[in-house]
């Protein structure tokens, strides 16, 4: 009985990864809309599409370098995150640049979440800052 019961486990557990997986959809690098390759292509040149997923309503791109991007329906990207390298400084406004520098003049901003009230920021020293859209420390 136990047996069986670790076989319906096993199998109902596979019908759900089949399902979650076929609600995300592959995406090849040439099918991906002309905003989307000209921000890689501005923010990352040297970086080729590695591997890019539709989930729901974002798309997540990953990079040869490690570097993922998620953009929204409409391409706007809202997460970027890089493996202890640091975001391109055009991604973010100017005063969070400033303002990261002055406080922490030794830290890279790695990764930058923004929605559309704030941005969020990890630095490589493992600090979170939290910024209003016109760039003030929140």
């Amino acid at each position: 009985m136990k047996q069986m019961t670790t076989m319906m486990n096993a199998f109902f557990g596979m019908m759900r990864r089949s399902v979650a997986i076929k609600n995300n959809e592959m995406v090849f690098a040439n099918e991906l809309s002309a905003d989307t390759k000209a921000f890689l292509q501005e923010n990352f040149p040297n970086q080729a599409v590695a591997y890019a997923e539709k989930k729901g309503n974002m798309l997540e791109v990953s990079l040869n370098d490690g570097t993922e991007v998620t953009f929204s329906k409409d391409g706007t990207w809202g997460k970027v995150s890089r493996n202890q390298e640091p975001l391109p400084a055009s991604l973010l406004p100017v005063s969070i640049t400033n303002n990261v520098k002055t406080l922490f003049n030794d830290a890279l901003v790695v990764c930058a979440d923004k929605t559309k009230q704030a941005y969020s920021v990890m630095l490589s020293n493992g600090i979170s800052l939290k910024y209003s859209m016109d760039g003030h420390l929140a």
